[in-house]
């Protein structure tokens, strides 16, 4: 008894060592700044909110419910929080591998003996034999595998790292969805507006071919005339279906991110009446006079370039570095836990070098028959102890080391990459969303001076000096000028979500769980 006591301090002691190297945070060099000139953003751009919550700069309640709805209803995030908890779980019970285990197992067994089986031929030989045995047992026993290498510990530490990646990929499916939300959002909005523009530009063409035939009756037109009035009316006719798709696609994407069946339109955003600009009154006829023309500019004036959006643009926060993105991309995060994991994994491989060590002992009774089971005659204890070692295999585990040297140099390679392509992705969206400013800002001006030539082509009707076909032509002009304005200016928003995603923003990681371990690096 004095020997396996000293056995077990001296296993306890050695017990504390864990073999492989001990994993160190890569020192990773990041840029001071981005490249990409974010003080060109347009003058019109609202003061950031914070990252976690960006899409409440855009001050639109609609968006601001879809998000919610997403967040709570979203299939694809149910599904990755559902992973967070399969690989905490797994690590929890690593974690517990190297603690003593005890159990305690009790049976009562009935059976009718063999008589010329090898126990009953010699039993039965025996005076008073009896066939029906009862046997009867209960014992409580413990065992401790010693894990003097470590490797044990050094798995429970991968497996954590494991879970660590799994909550950062997490974060990495609510960043996504809340970003593919708000593009399906504003994508939705701008196929509305679009397609209310157009259906008045095509109206638009229904009175100008009404114009070029009220002419050739008068014998001041030409069949060509009517002939190209016509074709541009088909033609902007053939857009119409191609808008009214992308409205229902937009739909049907917004209800399955929100967790709805396709098709479902719960939040009602595909009603006609509800669009991001208000709508361009349509003709009332096939016929146009003055009176119809100068009620249309005074229904106009509200409705045109410089109409309400339903949003407003948030600017970029103000202090952008680089080095942030280790701390909020989840990629990156993520990449670096593997990192860490691989590390671990090294230590698995070399504990194999070592035995394993374990102790077992058992306290319990058994008896035959009837009589009292926890008497000293009853009384069975045993103790065991364990020692496993490989010979002859070295060469297998070496190459198990080889291996997971290999994994970790591929897992740096992998979290250098993440990194890289990380900030080409900032770098990208804010060039972007630079350029998108500036398009929609020339679009604007284009548009404002379409506006202003039609009014004068109004006046100068009303004042005769020109025809009411060439305000109807300036009509068509000054709608196409909208709707790529308006087009632009979806493509502003997107532009504006994209560079959020690429920024990491979407979760607070104050507020995450397991915050502390994604934080420091485990």
């Amino acid at each position: 008894m004095r020997a396996m006591v000293v056995a077990l301090i001296g296993a306890s002691l050695l017990a504390g060592c864990m073999v492989g190297p001990d994993y160190i945070r890569p020192d990773t060099a990041m840029p001071g700044r981005y490249r990409a000139d974010t003080a060109s953003l347009a003058r019109d751009r609202v003061p950031a909110e914070d990252l976690a919550q960006w899409w409440a700069g855009f001050h639109d309640p609609v968006l601001a419910g879809l998000v919610q709805r997403a967040l709570g209803q979203n299939l694809d995030l149910a599904a990755a929080q559902a992973r967070v908890a399969q690989a905490r779980a797994a690590a929890g019970v690593a974690s517990t591998a190297w603690l003593p285990q005890g159990a305690v197992d009790g049976s009562v067994t009935r059976e009718r003996q063999s008589t010329v089986g090898a126990l009953g031929t010699i039993a039965s030989q025996s005076p008073g034999y009896d066939r029906n045995q009862t046997v009867r047992a209960l014992g409580a026993g413990a065992s401790w595998e010693l894990d003097l290498a470590g490797g044990l510990r050094r798995r429970a530490e991968a497996l954590r790292a494991q879970a660590e990646a799994a909550e950062a990929a997490s974060m990495g499916v609510r960043i996504s969805v809340v970003a593919e939300t708000a593009d399906a959002y504003f994508l939705l909005r701008g196929a509305q507006d679009a397609l209310a523009l157009l259906q008045s530009q095509v109206d638009a063409d229904a009175r100008y071919v009404a114009v070029m035939e009220d002419r050739m009756r008068q014998g001041v037109a030409v069949d060509r005339e009517r002939d190209d009035a016509l074709a541009r009316r088909r033609q902007d006719e053939a857009l119409l279906p191609a808008l009214r798709a992308q409205v229902e696609k937009q739909g049907n994407r917004l209800d399955v991110l929100v967790g709805d069946h396709a098709g479902t339109d719960a939040a009602g955003l595909r009603k006609p009446e509800i669009r991001a600009l208000v709508a361009l009154s349509t003709a009332k006829g096939p016929a146009l006079g003055v009176a119809d023309t100068e009620a249309d500019t005074e229904a106009d004036t509200d409705t045109g370039v410089t109409g309400r959006l339903a949003w407003t643009l948030p600017a970029m926060p103000g202090s952008l570095e680089p080095a942030a993105l280790l701390r909020r991309r989840p990629d990156v995060m993520a990449a670096e836990r593997h990192l860490a994991a691989a590390t671990a994994g090294i230590g698995v491989a070399l504990a194999q070098y070592y035995p394993d060590v374990s102790l077992a002992g058992l306290l319990g009774y058994e008896r035959l028959g009837n009589g009292n089971l926890f008497s000293s005659q009853a009384f069975q204890p045993s103790v065991l102890a364990g020692l496993h070692g490989r010979l002859f295999d070295f060469g297998r585990v070496d190459a198990e080391v080889r291996q997971a040297r290999g994994a970790r140099a591929e897992a740096l390679a992998a979290y250098r990459q993440v990194v890289l392509r990380a900030g080409e992705d900032v770098e990208d969206a804010l060039v972007t969303l630079a350029q998108v400013d500036a398009q929609a800002g020339a679009l604007r001006a284009a548009a404002d001076a379409d506006d202003r030539a039609e009014q004068s082509a109004r006046r100068a009707y009303g004042q005769g000096t020109a025809s009411l076909a060439e305000i109807l032509l300036r009509r068509r002009e000054q709608l196409q000028a909208r709707r790529a304005w308006v087009l632009a200016e979806v493509d502003r928003a997107r532009a504006t979500v994209d560079a959020y995603r690429s920024l990491g923003g979407g979760w607070d990681p104050g507020v995450a769980s397991g915050e502390g371990a994604l934080a420091d690096g485990g």
